[in-house]
Formats: C-alpha cells, structure tokens, sequence
C-alpha cells in the first residue's frame, strides 16, 4: 500500500448471491494532490451492504469503483449476466426497503419485468426486444409470452402507486451487481456514473457528494461534542442541545441570532430554530457554568480529534490573548472589562485568552477564556494547557508573545513543556536579556543561545536566545530574543525562531472568530458574549477537522470554506433532503 493510499473494510450481504466473498479489504487510492498528513489522520473506514440509505449509494460510487478494480483480479468471473444478478438480489432489496411481495398487489412476474427495465434502463421497444431474444431470461422471470410494450407501461404505472421505493430497491440492484463484478448496460453505466474513477480525486467532487461528506462529518463530530450544552439548570424544555448549535451555525452565517428563524423558514420550519430564546437561556447562566459547559465541549472534541489521529505527532502550542470591544453603557456584569484604548474604541474590552496549534493549516484550538484581571492570564492559560494534556496532547514547543514576558510565565511553560518553550524578549525593556541580545553582533539570519541568564529573579535562571532578522524578512526589528531552557546542545537555535514565526497562526483564528465564525451580537451582556465566541470557536474547530483529516465514512480529504461548514451543520441539525436544497 502506497502513501497515497488507505484500507477500507467491506462486508457485502449480496454477494453470496452470487457466490463472491461476503467480506474483504480493498486499497482505495487517491490522486497525489491529496494531502498526506490529511489522508494519514482519519478513523478505518468500513461498509457494510446494505446500507441503511440507498439514496446514500451515489456517495460510495467512488470507493465501489476501486473494489472493482481490485476484486477483478482476484476472485471475479463473468459468468453471470446483468439481469440474473438483478432477479438473484431483489429480494435482499427489497428487504433493505422493508418491502414484501406479500404486502404489494401486483404479481411477482410483472414486478420482475418492470425492475428489470428500470435497472437497464431501456426503453419500452428495447425492454420488449431484449425479452423476445432471451428464452432463458423469460423462463427465470416466469413468462409464457412477452409482453406489449403498453402493457409494460401499465405495469410501471401501477407499481409506481404501490411500491413508492421502486427507485431506491433499483439503485441497490444495480449498484450491487457492479460492486461484484457484474457489468451494466452502458446505458446503466452512465446513468449511476459507475466506472468513472481509477483514483480518488477531491477536485473533481460534485457539490452534491461534496456536501453529503460534509454532512456526515457534522453528523459524527456533534453526536461526539454537543450534549454539555444543554444549560443545566436553566429551563429548556423545547430546544435539545443540537438545536441550539444549528441554530446558532445559522445565526453566525446570517449574523444575527434573532432573525435566524425568519431567514431559514424558507427551508426549516421556524418553530424549530432558536432565536431570541437563546439570550434567555444564557443569561440563566453565569459565566461559571458557561466555562463549564465549554470546558467540557472542548475536552470532547480535541478527544475526537486524538481518536481520527489529528495529534499523532507532538505539537508546537501558541497561546495568546485577544479583545472584544464593549461598548454598553449599563453594567457589564461583574466589571469584567479591562482598560484597554489602544485595543478598542470604547476604552474597554473583554479580554479573551486561548491557545493554539501554530500550523498554517492545522490551526486547532484548545478553548478560549474570558480574563477578568491581566494578572490572571497566565492561570487561565495553565489551567487550558493542563486540560489539552489530559484529552491525550503532546506538547512539543510552547510559544509565547512579549505580552507574557514575565518569571510567571516561565514556571508555567517550564510546568507543562519542560525546557522546550520560547518566550519573546522585550527589547525596549532594560535587564539582562536585552543587553545580552544586543551584545551578541550576529550576522544577518545568524542565532545563538546564551545560559543563566538572570531573570525575574528566578532561582533556575533561563537561556536566552538571539537571533538577528534574516535580510529577505517582513520584520519590523532587526533583532528578536526569546527566552527558552533549551542550550544549542539540545537544537538548532534558528529553530527557535522559525517555530515561533508560526505563531500568526494563532492570530489567523482570532480574526476568523471575530470575523464570521461566531454569531454576532449587540449585547453588552458578557455571558452572550462569551457563550457565542466559545461556540465560535468549536465551529472553527470543526473547520480544521474536516479540512485536515480524511472523512468518515466516504474516506475524502476536504477542503471548504467556514461558511460551507456553518451550513453543513445546520443542515446536519435539521435534516432536510440534500438533493433540493443544497445543490
């Protein structure tokens, strides 16, 4: 099995119809544009036949078309025809459409005839034609004399009144015969799009298979993350927790939680979609039981990202602090703003501290906290990285900016990631690690570590790390410094350096919170606020998910964005037919 390449699992009841094995493994291979690390994180993929859906039978053809292709060589022979594997498998079929013939009023033979022509996709002349020159298929059906192509139409007619899953026992039928080895019509062929892919090709996805996939993930990881939110002691008697993440996902892509009802009732029933209910619910709340709620969500969720392989490697944390600008004039519930005119026209903003992944593409979040007191921080950032460790990651460098340039900082860091932190230096500030930066006259690009260097008074006193600016570089400063444990016995010391140029990363999502994945709100109310960016943030937690690691249950490696994920969950919620409101 290449790099390109995953094993999935099937268990097919239609084959002992015709003899094939009931359970195999197939190589299912992707095109080289696919991204490996995405590819390599993912849970085993498995089918089993039935499935629960026909309609869902478009959604595999990808994969049947590989079974195919590597079931040929081993085990397939071409000594049953089309139509006898369509008449052997209708009754598992039917079954799977919980359909009897007990139950129909139209005769066994008839029905036969109209499948027959249904799944071959011939017209009534070709129907008619193809009987009169196949004895042996006549005497299987049952018939005496071939019928008139009018009385193969009445057929149709009746049994589209009594059998409404026609279709769906066809699909199955057709897809089955293909699947083990049993070549269509060409005609069939073309309709069902059997027989199109030697690769799995993300790029050439229809918007249709797209979403179903994207549907499915939300399915899965909301089944998996969801249910602490269900405002405990509040009183929430008509919303389950799912509805008030679909309706929020709504309330984020239209920004505005209130008019989330009035816009999608043109597609959900609005009775089903929380609007200004939600500020009541919340408000019952205080912002304990909030963090607590959340706390638990992210737990789960970074959970389910250890089980899919999303941190199979240790990860190079950021962590950071952000501002939302408050400009209510009644109490801001608690006095939790914090004076800040630099960061927010008012003068006062909430002060939310998160950390991070510092990947370009990965870039996951463990949670974000709202910081009533700055001299708090750094608690709030030990408490989040104690709980990433204990949902099952590593942490392979920890990154943080000159606003925690502080010995608190350090004992935290040196806590949770031992020697292998970087903590940027303040050079405008006077002390040793400054001078020791300006005194090491480093060539352009050029780092070097210097030990015990005095510190905040601390009796372990840290290394400092120079490093002179790279000449091509965007920087402001000719100069950075951080402070670290690490020696260069331990590292390069321009690794330092170009680790923590990924911090950025952490940035990216603060905008893309504050910019569309968190539903808007006017309220000065904190609780809101804060309940609202850390549901914005599991919404672009379950964006880096599916863009980083390979789907489920159809096995592709996506990449859409925010908003297609805001939508797909919504339709996950509220479960309305893919096929007319999402092409």
């Amino acid at each position: 099995m290449s790099d390109q390449s995953i094993t999935v699992s099937v268990a097919d009841n239609y084959a002992s119809a015709m003899g094939r094995n009931l359970e195999y493994e197939v190589c299912l291979n992707y095109s080289e544009r696919v991204d490996e690390t995405a590819l390599s994180r993912g849970k085993e993929l498995s089918l089993n036949f039935p499935l629960e859906s026909a309609d869902e039978l478009s959604a595999i053809s990808h994969i049947e078309d590989q079974i195919v292709k590597s079931q040929l060589r081993v085990n397939y022979n071409s000594d049953i025809t089309f139509d006898d594997a369509v008449l052997d498998m209708l009754p598992l079929a039917m079954a799977a459409e919980d359909i009897s013939l007990d139950d129909s009023n139209i005769d066994e033979k008839k029905l036969k005839v109209v499948i027959l022509r249904k799944a071959r996709c011939d017209t009534l002349q070709d129907i008619v034609e193809h009987l009169s020159n196949n004895k042996k298929l006549t005497a299987k059906i049952g018939i005496d004399k071939v019928p008139s192509s009018s009385t193969i139409y009445n057929w149709t007619h009746d049994l589209r009144g009594n059998c409404s899953s026609l279709s769906s026992v066809i699909g199955r039928l057709v897809h089955a015969a293909y699947r083990n080895g049993v070549s269509p019509p060409q005609d069939t062929r073309t309709e069902y799009s059997l027989g199109t892919t030697d690769v799995i090709n993300v790029d050439k996805l229809s918007l249709d298979l797209e979403n179903r996939a994207l549907i499915n993930w939300c399915d899965e990881i909301l089944d998996k993350i969801s249910e602490p939110i269900t405002f405990n002691r509040a009183e929430n008697i008509s919303y389950h927790s799912d509805e008030i993440v679909g309706a929020s996902a709504l309330a984020a892509l239209i920004n505005s939680p209130s008019s989330a009802p009035i816009f999608g009732s043109w597609i959900f029933d609005p009775d089903d979609i929380v609007g200004d209910h939600i500020y009541g619910l919340i408000k019952k709340l205080n912002m304990y039981e909030i963090n607590e709620v959340f706390r638990e969500v992210n737990y789960n969720i970074v959970n389910y990202a250890s089980q899919v392989g999303f941190f199979n490697k240790s990860q190079n944390i950021g962590l950071d602090t952000t501002w939302i600008n408050w400009d209510g004039k009644e109490d801001n519930f608690g006095n939790l703003t914090i004076n800040n005119p630099k960061r927010c026209q008012s003068g006062n903003g909430w002060c939310f501290a998160a950390i991070a992944l510092m990947s370009s593409k990965s870039r996951f979040t463990f949670g974000i906290d709202i910081v009533g007191d700055k001299s708090n921080n750094v608690d709030v950032f030990r408490r989040q990285l104690r709980q990433m460790s204990e949902a099952g990651v590593n942490i392979d460098r920890l990154h943080a900016d000159r606003e925690f340039y502080s010995g608190d900082t350090i004992k935290m860091a040196r806590s949770v990631a031992g020697d292998n932190f970087a903590i940027r230096v303040k050079l405008n500030k006077k002390g040793r690690p400054p001078e020791v930066i300006k005194s090491m006259n480093l060539d352009p690009g050029q780092a070097k570590i210097q030990e015990n260097v005095e510190f905040a008074q601390l009796e372990s006193e840290p290394n400092v790390c120079g490093q002179r600016v790279p000449e091509n570089s965007d920087k402001d400063s000719e100069y950075m410094g951080f402070l670290t444990d690490l020696t260069e016995d331990d590292i390069h010391p321009r690794s330092i350096y170009y680790t923590y140029n990924q911090r950025w990363s952490i940035e990216a999502f603060f905008n893309q919170l504050k910019n569309g994945m968190a539903p808007k709100t006017k309220t000065p109310d904190p609780r809101c606020r804060l309940f609202f960016l850390n549901l914005g943030t599991v919404f672009h937690n379950i964006h880096v998910l599916i863009n980083n690691a390979r789907s489920p249950r159809y096995g592709f490696c996506l990449d859409v964005p925010y908003y297609q994920i805001l939508a797909a969950i919504v339709f996950s919620v509220f479960d309305v037919q893919i096929d007319s409101h999402l092409r």
